[in-house]
């Protein structure tokens, strides 16, 4: 049992520093797209930037404008 909870803390630390990586840029540029934050955060798919977003917008920290690919996302 331990062992799958070492798992799931580093998979819990590895969304977190995601979603850091996610806000770090949005604070950077003031207002950015999938498209931006994924030329700046490599190692992982625009899928997953999505869903980040979508958490970070649900947990109130970032606002989204727009529609499908043209949506732009800004820090809350």
């Amino acid at each position: 049992k331990g062992h799958i909870k070492d798992i799931k803390d580093t998979v819990d630390s590895n969304i977190k520093d995601r979603q850091e990586s996610i806000l770090s840029v949005i604070r950077n540029k003031g207002k950015a797209s999938i498209k931006d934050i994924s030329t700046v955060i490599r190692s992982v798919s625009e899928k997953t930037i999505q869903r980040e977003l979508a958490t970070l917008i649900g947990a109130g920290l970032v606002l989204k404008q727009g529609e499908r690919r043209w949506s732009i996302y800004s820090l809350a």
